[in-house]
């Protein structure tokens, strides 16, 4: 036997020890006996020296197992910590950590171990409904709230394992059950009477635990078939919805699309169809101002007619007017409504106000109006191209689909690994 053997050895005298001592202060002090209850409720999986040896090295532990297990199930490795002895049904030890002792191995992954709870951190619910009910349809309860069908449960199940009632024994075993129960599920409403379990010398701590633990897996594992399909069941419709919403938004867009090329479409046929109706050619409108043949013409025919202002003040008036009116013309062609009314209202403006004294300074109100008539028609343009362009995706549907992603797949959790 080498040196490692012989240290291996020791370890498991001193944790059998340890156990022995455990066992004799677990029957002879209620109120140790109910705290290492508590700890039974989240490592009920583990055997009875397990257990006894964690709730005395680590009682505040939740998940517990050893580092391969940890490495090879769930991508953790061991930060730091004492780890915690426990004997294994060959009477070796082995080295256990909680969960809070491990973090992510570096580049991959890390796994979060199935620990099953009435309220789900993740997707913001209960399942206290689905448990108390699913409990009440299975075993044909009477009780209406959960703490009261958890209790009932429990009464049958312990009949049906010891074939007696309303011994000592069985009040102890029932008691001890029914508190270990409702501290994991409905920790507000676990009070353990203490008259129950005034005969914890009369037996055995093996007969104790054993007898208990039998009685609160029976329990636990319908719970944890509840809990485990309810949240399978919730996340598939989380992500069915979330994928029906991508689709009725994919599909809103497309049609807003079609809607907008639509308007679009219809407003240059209508524009062509007036300019047919009027025999007026197609102009554009350029930030740089009117182009086309037909505003080429047009402006010959304002530098003619300044050129006559300037030798005859009699006919600036008279060209004045026949200059507005073909300005006004022009704008009407190159764009509808407001344009054409600017035009039109700075038109009789200058009619109004009869000024013949220069005919460059008629030159420059026309070049300044045909500016300002650009830089209205560029901004309507501009307007329009943000009212039809946006196809932003709705918010809720957006963050819906953020919240589907990041649910956890049902391959995230292992219910047959015991931590």
């Amino acid at each position: 036997m080498n040196n490692n053997e012989l240290l291996q050895n020791a370890i498991a005298v001193q944790a059998c020890r340890l156990v022995t001592v455990q066992k004799n202060k677990i029957i002879s002090n209620s109120e140790y006996w109910i705290s290492f209850i508590q700890t039974m409720s989240r490592h009920y999986k583990h055997n009875s020296s397990a257990q006894i040896l964690i709730h005395t090295q680590f009682p505040d532990s939740t998940a517990c197992a050893d580092v391969n297990l940890w490495k090879n199930k769930f991508n953790r490795t061991v930060a730091g910590g004492k780890s915690i002895q426990v004997l294994t049904d060959d009477n070796t030890t082995s080295c256990l950590y909680d969960i809070s002792q491990t973090c992510p191995i570096p580049g991959k992954t890390a796994k979060m171990p199935w620990i099953w709870n009435l309220f789900d951190t993740t997707l913001k619910v209960s399942y206290s409904e689905a448990v108390k009910d699913g409990l009440i349809k299975k075993h044909s309860l009477s009780s209406a709230a959960l703490p009261d069908c958890l209790s009932e449960l429990c009464r049958k199940k312990t009949t049906e394992y010891l074939k007696e009632v309303n011994s000592d024994f069985f009040m102890l075993i029932y008691e001890s059950a029914s508190y270990c129960i409702k501290y994991r599920c409905c920790q507000n409403e676990s009070q353990p009477c203490t008259e129950n379990l005034s005969c914890l010398n009369k037996y055995s701590a093996d007969t104790l635990i054993n007898t208990v633990n039998h009685i609160v897996n029976a329990v636990f594992s319908d719970i944890e078939s509840i809990i485990l399909s309810e949240k399978r069941r919730l996340i598939e419709n989380i992500r069915s919805n979330s994928h029906e919403h991508r689709n009725e938004n994919n599909q809103r867009n497309t049609s807003r699309e079609m809607s907008d090329n639509e308007r679009i479409s219809a407003g240059h046929d209508n524009g062509k169809r007036n300019d047919d109706d009027t025999g007026r050619k197609q102009v554009s409108i350029s930030p740089t101002g009117v182009q086309g043949d037909e505003a080429g013409r047009n402006n010959s025919e304002d530098e003619g007619r300044s050129h006559n202002a300037s030798s005859s003040v009699g006919n600036s008036g008279e060209n004045l007017q026949n200059g507005t009116r073909s300005d006004k013309r022009r704008v009407r062609s190159s764009s509808s409504g407001g344009t054409g009314k600017l035009l039109s209202d700075r038109g009789k403006t200058l009619e109004r106000k009869g000024d013949t004294d220069s005919s460059l300074k008629v030159h420059h109100s026309l070049q300044k109006l045909s500016s300002e008539i650009t830089a209205h028609a560029v901004n309507q343009d501009f307007q329009q191209l943000q009212l039809f362009g946006n196809t932003d995706t709705e918010p809720d549907l957006v963050m819906s689909d953020k919240v589907a992603e990041s649910l956890p797949s049902a391959e995230n959790t292992d219910p047959d690994v015991s931590v």
